[in-house]
């Protein structure tokens, strides 16, 4: 799983355990060994998806 970054200005991908991750400075560490992150994919550029597979997909944790 990678993540995105900006560095001057340019758009860097990461592991998923980054500094902010390990240290848990978000709280996405304990987040995740309590179950409660939920990571999805899909194809194509980021935030590029289609309307059903937005209901499908992200709508369920909006209701």
């Amino acid at each position: 799983m990678t993540q995105h970054k900006l560095i001057n200005g340019e758009c860097h991908t990461q592991n998923l355990y980054s500094c902010l991750f390990v240290q848990d400075r978000l709280g996405l560490a304990a987040m995740d060994k309590a179950g409660k992150l939920v990571f999805l994919a899909t194809e194509g550029d980021h935030l590029q998806f289609t309307r059903e597979w937005f209901n499908a997909n992200l709508l369920p944790y909006l209701r």
